[in-house]
């Protein structure tokens, strides 16, 4: 994104990126702001610092204090002339500015510029999106798409707590699958999983909307149940035991159940 004023301007960075890059222009903050705010693909910002309306300081403090961090974290570079300060300067630096670049520039500065911004936005960007998915990872159980046992340890005692402060009823459901180790040293892993995928199905096909179920062993699952009293817990446990007595599986031209 080119945010400048100078028509002349942005046509000469145009001309001078369009091999590298897709160059979108702004005339003005206001326009830039529109744009960062609105272009997930955007990558790097080279604005001016003296626009009409949002001037480049104020569009560099609008980006910073984004509390999105595809934007706050965009590298902006500032496009700088000789009439500007070394106080002009020190004053986008504190603002976050991630580079200037002084006019009149050279095509090979220009490029240089951009490809090393653009590259860094698409890692950090990579970065970020891998911690989400380990952060995802963390707290889900891949197998089953439950929660996992880091999840049902750091919710339970959230619910345990508003439970005790509001006198609310709380119940828990803990529930092992018998003869696992035996299903998975006769069947293999590939069976033992199917057979803990479906478990995993009927228990939450039978709780309710507001329950949490959670993986927290091998072949071990539990539900959190708030607002539930001993009376509707045994009901969705009894209803589960049924279930899963009733659910047949094949291996060739075997049958068995768990």
């Amino acid at each position: 994104l080119v945010v400048e004023d100078s028509t002349p301007m942005r046509k000469a960075i145009r001309r001078l990126l369009s091999n590298d890059f897709e160059v979108v222009e702004a005339d003005d903050g206001d326009t830039g702001w529109e744009l960062v705010r609105d272009d997930p693909s955007i990558q790097v910002v080279f604005s001016d610092l003296m626009m009409p309306r949002m001037n480049g300081f104020m569009l560099l403090r609008q980006i910073r204090e984004s509390i999105h961090s595809r934007i706050s974290e965009l590298p902006v570079i500032i496009i700088t002339g000789h009439e500007d300060d070394e106080k002009m300067r020190r004053q986008a630096m504190a603002l976050g500015a991630t580079d200037f670049i002084t006019k009149p520039f050279d095509s090979l500065q220009l490029r240089a510029r951009a490809k090393a911004h653009a590259k860094f936005e698409h890692t950090q960007r990579r970065l970020q999106q891998a911690t989400q998915a380990l952060e995802q990872r963390s707290t889900i159980d891949p197998l089953t798409g439950l929660a996992n046992a880091n999840y049902f340890r750091e919710h339970g005692p959230v619910l345990l707590s508003f439970a005790i402060r509001h006198g609310n009823e709380l119940s828990v459901l803990r529930i092992d699958v018998d003869q696992y180790d035996e299903l998975f040293r006769k069947r293999g892993r590939q069976v033992a999983d199917k057979v803990l995928v479906n478990i995993s199905k009927i228990i939450s096909g039978s709780v309710r909307r507001e329950d949490t179920v959670a993986r927290v062993g091998l072949s071990k699952f539990a539900v959190l149940m708030p607002g539930a009293n001993e009376q509707v817990a045994r009901e969705v446990a009894s209803k589960i035991h049924d279930l899963n007595q009733k659910a047949g599986y094949r291996l060739g031209n075997t049958r068995f159940a768990m």
